[in-house]
């Protein structure tokens, strides 16, 4: 089961970035200071507070608490601190700065305080029993809140300076119906089982300029969990590529024409009703769905495809919670292989290659193949792809997946920020500094080629992440 400390990361964390992502545009009067001037303020205020109050678990001190080296009960409490303080740190390690290098990383730092704060839920009321004087005082609660509060404000506000044309000049109101009408062109009604269908509707989406114009990178892709909640923040999203996204995923979809268009709050969701190809090869899908079986039922029952939009950006789409359980449904078996080879011995799932994602004129595609290949390589010495498969195994809330050459696009930025700043594997990172080097080559090797690929294909998106200082 996982402990308290494990779920202020995986749950408050993530639903306020995910809120984060969706929230509407701040008002003017909110201030905007740069990200040093905001470390500064964190190095003054907050962290002699952190330091005193939070280190003994968060951080690589050699600080236990008297009962750790008690004779006898040392069989007993060295396990049980030991892992306590491995999961604290693994949640959120304190020991360095402020991430001001990166503001998704500081905003994830910023919530993951704020969220524990207000909650009163740090430290725990068993750390705070053994260790008197450690529990937060109102004054250092409210120090810490309104540092938060001003900070995360001015970092959201940052995110919101640029001014963002209009889509092929097409106004507010009417892009929404522009974008499911031309969905419903690209992919109408076909049987389930029909291969060069769902190919054509590939090969459409991937030409929908406005489409593709109208997405953010990364795109988030899951199931809704409850009717008419529209938001990300109670899913287990997937991080995407757009052009993966609409050409790999969205073609596993025919549509009906009956859409329709739905304001909630600052958000614009398209309902798409549609059926699902689920009699396509194995190797058509983007990877085998029924891995889980009430995954791939879900597919199938699933009635409609919602489309969030926010400032006419398409951010995500979610699988609608409403189902239809009288859809025929196909049966199939998972053999615990995420690959494999084709009748012709060719690799399957064929569309993941990258090969048969970029348009065969493309120069990029086998230099980027290439270091796809050594990337992952690599990634699987370390064990990262233990983790980011779609079995998901550390059950994290948002998804990136590697072990599949085109799912690995969207990470491309990730990855390398990741790398440069050594925040994984938990717990220090990397600790043979060759070993680091060798995979950030590999890394920007990987980045570099991919964006040349896209750029190419002229997918060229507003970025949500941005990319790691030099």
């Amino acid at each position: 089961m996982l402990s308290l400390l494990v779920l202020l990361g995986t749950l408050g964390v993530w639903d306020r970035y995910l809120n984060f992502l969706q929230a509407e545009e701040l008002p003017d009067s909110a201030s905007v200071d740069s990200l040093e001037v905001m470390a500064q303020r964190y190095r003054e205020q907050v962290q002699p507070i952190v330091k005193a109050k939070c280190f003994a678990c968060h951080s690589a001190t050699e600080e236990r608490p008297f009962f750790y080296h008690v004779p006898l009960v040392s069989y007993v409490s060295q396990p049980y601190v030991d892992e306590k303080i491995q999961r604290a740190r693994v949640n959120f390690d304190v020991a360095n700065d402020f991430p001001y290098r990166r503001r998704s990383s500081a905003l994830e730092f910023i919530f993951k305080i704020q969220h524990a704060v207000e909650a009163n839920a740090m430290p725990p009321l068993a750390y705070k029993t053994l260790h008197l004087g450690h529990a937060l005082s109102s004054a250092e609660r409210e120090l810490i809140l309104r540092w938060a509060a001003e900070t995360s404000i001015s970092l959201e506000r940052s995110g919101t300076q640029e001014v963002r044309p209009s889509i092929a000049g097409i106004p507010s109101e009417e892009l929404p119906h522009v974008i499911a009408k031309g969905i419903i062109a690209a992919c109408p009604p076909a049987a389930p089982d029909d291969e060069e269908a769902r190919d054509l509707c590939a090969e459409r989406l991937k030409g929908f300029d406005v489409l593709r114009d109208a997405m953010k990178e990364p795109f988030l892709w899951s199931r809704q969990k409850y009717e008419g909640d529209f938001g990300f923040e109670h899913t287990s999203a997937t991080f995407m590529n757009p052009l993966v996204w609409r050409t790999v995923y969205m073609s596993i979809f025919s549509f009906e024409s009956n859409y329709r268009v739905e304001k909630i709050g600052g958000l614009t969701i398209i309902h798409l009703p549609y059926h699902f190809r689920n009699k396509l090869d194995p190797g058509s899908f983007p990877y085998p769905f029924w891995h889980q079986p009430a995954k791939w039922d879900a597919y199938q029952t699933t009635v409609e495809l919602l489309l969030v939009m926010k400032q006419d950006r398409v951010i995500g789409a979610l699988r609608s919670a409403e189902s239809d359980e009288s859809r025929p449904r196909v049966h199939r078996e998972w053999d615990h292989e995420w690959t494999w080879r084709g009748k012709d011995g060719g690799e399957e799932p064929h569309f993941t290659l990258y090969q048969n994602l970029f348009s065969r004129e493309n120069p990029h595609v086998q230099d980027l193949d290439r270091s796809y290949r050594r990337l992952s390589e690599a990634f699987r010495k370390h064990n990262c792809l233990a983790c980011h498969d779609p079995e998901n195994a550390a059950g994290m809330r948002i998804l990136e997946l590697f072990n599949f050459p085109n799912q690995a696009l969207a990470g491309r930025n990730r990855i390398l920020r990741i790398l440069q700043d050594n925040e994984m594997p938990p717990l220090g990172g990397i600790k043979d500094e060759q070993h680091r080097a060798e995979l950030l080559t590999l890394a920007k090797d990987f980045q570099q080629h991919a964006n040349d690929a896209l750029r190419f294909e002229n997918e060229n998106y507003v970025i949500q992440d941005e990319v790691a200082a030099k």
